[in-house]
């Protein structure tokens, strides 16, 4: 069986890797329909996905999690998000003062 999953990686959106999963809906073939149960369990869910990375799992390789924020979390997660959005603002704007101090 030949699996006609795709995945691109495209950096072309202002250099912001954005991943791509296409994939054959009436196919047979078990990879593809690991990709079709895995996607299908995220349907009514939630639309917010979350990364997670593990450490090192063994030398040379990583564990990356992709799972659904339930109901439950979004809040806490949105939360997070904000204060992350403040803290790069803050930062962003200590870059400026600084080199606003070289230049004079």
């Amino acid at each position: 069986m030949k699996s006609r999953i795709t995945i691109e990686v495209d950096f072309d959106n202002d250099n912001e890797p954005v991943i791509q999963i296409l994939h054959d809906a009436d196919t047979e073939d078990v990879r593809d329909a690991l990709i079709r149960n895995f996607l299908h369990k995220f349907e009514g869910i939630s639309k917010w996905l979350k990364l997670e990375y593990s450490n090192r799992i063994r030398e040379g390789q990583a564990r990356i999690l992709i799972r659904p924020i339930t109901r439950s979390e979004l809040q806490d997660e949105a939360n997070e998000m904000l204060e992350a959005y403040k803290d790069g603002l803050k930062l962003e704007q200590k870059i400026k003062e600084q080199l606003k101090e070289q230049r004079s």
